[in-house]
């Protein structure tokens, strides 16, 4: 499972979120049930972080 820009594929469907249109297969969905995307600029870098809201420590962000 993973994160990326591309087209749709077999399988797939297109769920719009704040204007956003995401691709997801319906094996993920299940998984997606509260989890938030959104895009940070910190000192070390910027980039995306997919999460549970209130999430500490090492819950799917790919910095760790």
């Amino acid at each position: 499972m993973g994160l990326a820009l591309d087209e749709l594929k077999e399988r797939e469907e297109t769920t719009t979120v704040n204007s956003i249109d995401l691709l997801m297969s319906d094996d993920v969905k299940p998984y997606t049930d509260g989890n938030t995307l959104d895009y940070v600029q910190t000192p070390e870098g910027q980039g995306f972080i997919l999460g549970k809201p209130g999430q500490t420590g090492c819950g799917g962000c790919s910095s760790c």
